[in-house]
């Protein structure tokens, strides 16, 4: 494409191009491969013999979602009237014929006003049903904005195509009620499934709220017996440091096996950690949580008492929470799914 750039630098009649509207990205590209640059400037001063673009009404909307209809409104009448307040001293053509066009014919049409391009292409039309009764309704409402456009149309080089003068009338052909039921039950399964996955979410935060508070009141009450029963230093061991112990991939039952399997009698460190994060893990709301919360608790003092230090109980419980946070995510994705 470089080529074009250093073989037709001599377009002289045709080095700017202006449009009110926002091209595609490929088009833009093209038009600078050809050695044509973005006209910045008031439309008024723009240099004689430039590129007008403009875009059908639909495109405008297609490319910028975000706009209201009073802001659409606003959008196509102004471009339209910059684009034919100044059109008769340049060349002029709409988005997708000069997408249509190869990038050799292209410059042979802005450096020959004499040089007629062909396009095989034809027009394009929204697909959105949505996107066609919204531009139905602006039509009616602005009768004059179908004018401006098919004024345009037929100043236009078409490049040995038809104007587009029956626009709004090949829009309305495609659109149908099947087309307009099958596309609210899309929108319709869309909004519940965002109301499903937003309903799962605030539980997920509010569960993580409520975990968070527990392991706050479970570290509150394990301090307070570490200060009623302080642990006999003679019989207490080096800290050790030691390896993950909570799987994350255990359900409900698998907790339970932990806890079930326990030996009361054991002096392995990691076995009470995972007995500790088990009895966490299995937490449930109800008048049996605080005489829950206080056997974790225990389990932990007999931990550190077998030899564990402060940073393993932490990264136990630490790794409760996160497990719990995993779970709640998970829950949302396959919501969202």
């Amino acid at each position: 494409m470089l080529l074009f750039k250093l073989d037709w630098h001599w377009l002289e009649m045709a080095l700017n191009w202006y449009s009110p509207f926002p091209l595609s990205v490929a088009l833009e590209s093209r038009l600078a491969d050809l050695g044509l640059r973005r006209f910045e400037g008031v439309v008024d001063t723009l240099p004689a013999g430039s590129l007008l673009i403009y875009l059908q009404p639909h495109a405008l909307l297609e490319r910028s979602p975000g706009l209201g209809s009073e802001t659409l409104l606003q959008a196509l009448t102004e471009g339209y009237g910059a684009v034919a307040s100044v059109q008769a001293q340049h060349r002029l053509m709409v988005d997708w014929r000069l997408e249509a066009l190869e990038p050799d014919v292209l410059a042979s049409w802005l450096s020959d006003e004499h040089f007629t391009p062909e396009v095989t292409a034809t027009a394009p039309t929204p697909s959105d049903p949505l996107l066609v009764m919204l531009l139905q309704d602006l039509f009616a409402k602005v009768p004059e904005l179908l004018d401006h456009y098919l004024d345009l149309e037929l100043q236009a080089e078409l490049a040995q195509t038809s104007a587009d003068t029956d626009y709004i009338e090949r829009l309305l052909e495609g659109l149908d009620a099947d087309q307009l039921l099958a596309y609210w039950r899309v929108k319709e399964q869309q909004q519940q499934r965002l109301f499903f996955v937003e309903t799962e979410l605030r539980f997920a935060t509010t569960a993580l709220a409520e975990t968070k508070a527990e392991l706050e009141q479970s570290r509150a009450q394990l301090q307070q017996l570490e200060e009623t029963h302080p642990p006999a230093q003679a019989h207490v061991e080096p800290p050790v440091e030691l390896s993950p112990v909570c799987p994350p991939d255990l359900d409900d039952s698998g907790w339970q096996d932990v806890i079930d399997a326990h030996p009361l009698e054991s002096h392995d460190p990691e076995e009470w950690l995972r007995y500790g994060a088990a009895l966490l893990h299995r937490l449930e709301p109800g008048p049996q949580q605080a005489h829950q919360q206080q056997q974790a608790a225990l389990a932990f003092i007999q931990a550190r008492q077998a030899g564990a230090s402060e940073q393993a109980v932490k990264g136990v419980q630490e790794q409760v929470v996160r497990a719990q946070l995993q779970r709640a995510l998970q829950l949302v994705v396959r919501a969202a799914g």
